[in-house]
């Protein structure tokens, strides 16, 4: 594959765009914990195919149609060698549009070649989904294992009280279908176990979900018994009323001690993993907590738009990548075909 750069350009000098005239900074800004960091790693990607060095260092706003038409091919190309998903593909456009949208709002692109970038097309094709869904056996054992580690060490063990946490971890991203910067991010103040509901606030309302958008997540029952027993704990061990502006999940030390240290989206993820490799489960990522209990949800109602509130997703297209549940809902659905080769 070629290495050859698509632009020969300078890169922008330190402090050459103030932060409030940079299109990538703006970009990057509305994204919520978890996007920004993966389109960051998107755009540091593509500014390197095109020119060589880094995303704050390449000129965005000097983008054309014809350049953002080149960079979809390269990136074609490289997905294809790689076997790697359309969405992935997708994902790095989606990016690149967006970066170009500030700069044509900061009135450093024409509207003449912002009109033409949004018609670049997105690939189409299924590719190689991401992630995977989780069993019932392999949920039932994670939650199985942290009930058992926290009944072998009630004496304050690390494993004790990582146990209950991780309980109330696994029943806010299963049970609550949450990303895991919405569950990082989650407030006492806004679970509301009265209502088995919490809401979940925006990236640029100090929480973990997308952009400015803030949606009412109704939560199981028996997952609210997860979160509600992990809070009791810190009740006990911390202080009798809990601040609302504290939040739920905290990391706890070696020694067993909650530390008034919020958990991360990265923490969250290290913890399922290692939570998964103790109760003997497969591989998996906190995602996958999301994309097993849309399938389930989409099994149980077959209502897309349902399931789409359930989420938070603005398209039901994007609602239908979560959607797993292949052959055995064909099977299903031509199985309702019997009645009418009956005869009775």
């Amino acid at each position: 594959m070629s290495t050859k750069k698509l632009v020969k350009w300078r890169p922008l000098a330190p402090g050459e765009l103030p932060p409030e005239k940079n299109p990538l900074l703006l970009y990057l800004a509305r994204l919520a914990e978890s996007g920004r960091r993966t389109q960051k790693i998107a755009l540091e990607e593509l500014a390197q195919l095109y020119a060589g060095f880094s995303a704050v260092e390449f000129p965005w706003h000097r983008l054309t149609y014809a350049l953002v038409e080149m960079m979809r091919a390269v990136l074609v190309d490289r997905a294809t060698a790689a076997s790697a998903a359309t969405s992935t593909v997708n994902r790095k456009l989606a990016a690149l549009k967006g970066v170009c949208k500030r700069a044509f709002l900061l009135g450093m692109l024409s509207g003449d070649e912002w009109l033409k970038i949004q018609e670049v097309e997105s690939v189409k094709g299924t590719g190689t989904q991401r992630g995977r869904e989780i069993s019932d056996d392999e949920i039932k054992k994670l939650f199985v294992h942290c009930q058992a580690a926290w009944q072998d060490n009630q004496d304050g063990k690390h494993g004790g009280v990582t146990g209950l946490r991780d309980a109330a971890m696994l029943a806010l991203l299963f049970g609550g279908a949450m990303r895991r910067d919405e569950a990082a991010k989650l407030k006492v103040g806004d679970y509301h176990p009265e209502t088995n509901s919490a809401l979940v606030r925006g990236a640029q309302q100090g929480g973990g979900g997308k952009g400015n958008k803030t949606r009412n997540v109704q939560l199981p029952a028996l997952a609210c018994v997860c979160v509600d027993n992990w809070l009791a704990l810190r009740q006990g061990r911390q202080e009798p009323t809990l601040a609302p502006e504290s939040t739920v999940l905290l990391a706890v030390n070696r020694g067993g001690k909650i530390l008034e240290r919020p958990m991360t989206g990265d923490t969250i993820f290290r913890a399922c993993v290692r939570r998964a490799k103790a109760a003997g489960v497969a591989s998996l990522a906190p995602h996958d907590f999301r994309r097993t209990a849309a399938t389930k949800m989409l099994f149980s109602t077959g209502d897309l738009v349902v399931v789409r509130n359930a989420l938070g997703h603005s398209s039901v297209k994007t609602t239908e990548i979560y959607d797993k549940r292949g052959e055995l809902a064909v099977r299903g659905a031509v199985d309702t075909l019997d009645k009418f080769f009956r005869r009775d």
